[in-house]
Parts: structure tokens; C-alpha cells; sequence
């Protein structure tokens, strides 16, 4: 893996899936001596910047470099992405590649969570569900050249489209077809995939194993402490659109301007929540629903990984 200090060439990929650890991940990686990760975390370059070429993406995510032998990108869209595997692929065919994974539901749940505490979104996790099964329907999945058009012009002005048209909450859960989108371009040792269960359980060994597998020295580059970023909680609420339609909906109410029941809809969608306790859960049906249809692709993974999922299905 080792490459010569006056070259710069990208060659660890950890591609997602979102809402799977891949910020924790990042977290512990960046810290190591001989790993150089992206600043910040999240390039946007091999799903909307690529035609901007190499040395472009070293300026713009990689100016703090300073010949470290791994060379890092942590964007979770470079898993779900099906145009993203070739460029990849076309900038570094020997590039090691890392895949976290948690249960779907779970994982689509908490990108719901995300989205209402960060960025304000208020219809229902059932609704965005049944939304986002909608656009699957109608085969919007980002794979002929003028949704890539469309997807990057999204990104890259959200006024661009209706918000939900890429939310992706429901197949960013279809694991193994993501996996092997890279499976068909790099061999089968240069991907590693880890389990969220593993990182939060066995911190220790999974960053252990992860620095094995990139062939670094593990008594340079070691696990030092426990870390834990981006959980499902409240961070910067009040800071959030979420939050100032809250406190205009509360004013509204104490002013006898809503109904019970509209109070009521509104407050169990928008009341702030701090607790672990507190936050929202999946409805039984839903989460029936979700089994059902995560199922197939879940036993499948489980026996591409030789791994027992039974918990997810």
C-alpha cells in the first residue's frame, strides 16, 4: 500500500452505507499517523466533481497531506451511487474499500431521524417510506445520465427538485447489489465490510482489524479510546428550521389558533426531544412492512457474508 511521498493518489475508499458508523469510522481513522483523511468528510468529488480531475480533488479535500501512505475518502453516497464503483475504480483499480453495515430498518430509521433534527424534515417516517417506495416504483434510482444530471444538480442547489425525489431511505438498504457493483470491478481482498453491531460492541478489534487489513503498523496506528459520533439525538436543534416551526406552532396554540387535533399531529412531529427515551419509535405495521421487504435481501447478504443475520429478518 505504501506509495511514494510526492504522489497523491486516493486509495481507501469507505463508501458507507449512511447512518452505519461511517462517521465514527472517520473519527477513529483520521487520528491514526499514517492514514490522511479527507477534510471534510464528505467529498463530493467522484459523484459530482469527478470531470474536475485529480489534482482538483487533492486541493479541495486533501491540503493538509503530507505524504501519509493512505490516502482516505469517507463519503457514504459513494456506496448507494451506481455511476460512482467506475470512477472509483478508473482512479485507482488496487484501492482498498471498507462497507459498514447495520440492520436496514434500523439504518433507514435513523437516516429519517437525521433529516427531522438536522434539516428540518416533518412528514412521518411512515410517509417518507411510502414516498421514497414511490420514486422506486417509477425508477428513479440514479442510473441513467440524465438523473445523474439531475441527482448532482440536486446536491448542488436543492432548490433544483422537490426534496424527497433521492432521499433514498429505503434502498440504501439494498445491501448486496451496492457490494456488488465493486465486486464486478476490484477483487474480493480489497473489500472489507464491517457490521455497526461490531463497532459499538468490539471497538477495539474491528479498528484493529481495519488497520491489518490496510497493512499498517499497528503498534503506530492503534485503537486509543472509545468514540462515538452522529448519534440519533437533538444536536444543534435549536439552530434548525425544525426548531423555529416549533416555537411558531407552540405561539399558535397558546393563542387558540389550532386545533386539538392539528396541535396534536404537529407536536408529535416537532416537540423537541432530548432523551434517548423520548425518541420517536417505528409503528408495529411499518416495521412489519419494512421486515417483509428487506427479507430477501438480508437473507442473501447474510449468506454472501457467511454471517447469521437472523435478528434482521
Amino acid at each position: 500500500m505504501t506509495i511514494s511521498q510526492n504522489t497523491f493518489l486516493p486509495n481507501f475508499f469507505l463508501l458507507g452505507a449512511a447512518k452505519c458508523g461511517t462517521t465514527t469510522l472517520y473519527a477513529y481513522l483520521k487520528n491514526m499517523p499514517d492514514i490522511c483523511m479527507s477534510r471534510s468528510k464528505e467529498p463530493f468529488f467522484f459523484e459530482a466533481e469527478f470531470e474536475k480531475g485529480l489534482d482538483f480533488y487533492r486541493k479541495k479535500y486533501f491540503a493538509h497531506w503530507k505524504g501519509e501512505p493512505i490516502i482516505g475518502d469517507a463519503r457514504h453516497r459513494n456506496l448507494y451511487l451506481p455511476y460512482v464503483p467506475q470512477r472509483i475504480h478508473q482512479s485507482n483499480p488496487n484501492a482498498k474499500l471498507l462497507i459498514t453495515l447495520r440492520n436496514p430498518i434500523d439504518r433507514a430509521f435513523s437516516h429519517w431521524l437525521h433529516l427531522c433534527y438536522h434539516q428540518g424534515l416533518t412528514i412521518s417516517f411512515s410517509e417518507t417510506i411510502h414516498e421514497d417506495n414511490k420514486r422506486i416504483r417509477e425508477g428513479f434510482r440514479v442510473e441513467t445520465t440524465d438523473e445523474i444530471v439531475k441527482y448532482i444538480q440536486l446536491l448542488l442547489d436543492p432548490k433544483t427538485e422537490p426534496p424527497c425525489l433521492y432521499w433514498t431511505f429505503l434502498d440504501s438498504g439494498y445491501y448486496l447489489e451496492q457490494i456488488q457493483r465493486y465486486l464486478e470491478l476490484f477483487p474480493r481482498k480489497n473489500l472489507k465490510i464491517v457490521l455497526l453491531d461490531d463497532l459499538s460492541n468490539k471497538p477495539e478489534k474491528t479498528i484493529h482489524d481495519i488497520i491489518e487489513y490496510l497493512e499498517l503498523n499497528p503498534t503506530k496506528n492503534k485503537f486509543t479510546h472509545r468514540i462515538h459520533k452522529n448519534p440519533a439525538r437533538m444536536t444543534g436543534y435549536k439552530k434548525t428550521m425544525r426548531y423555529r416551526m416549533w416555537t411558531l406552532t407552540k405561539s399558535a396554540q397558546k393563542r387558540n389558533l389550532l386545533p386539538e387535533r392539528i396541535w396534536q399531529g404537529l407536536r408529535s412531529q416537532l416537540e423537541p426531544r432530548t432523551k434517548k427515551d423520548d425518541l420517536p419509535q417505528i409503528d408495529i405495521q411499518m416495521r412489519s412492512w419494512l421486515k417483509n421487504h428487506y427479507r430477501e435481501h438480508n437473507i442473501k447478504l447474510g449468506e454472501f457474508l457467511n454471517r447469521d443475520l437472523s435478528h434482521w429478518v
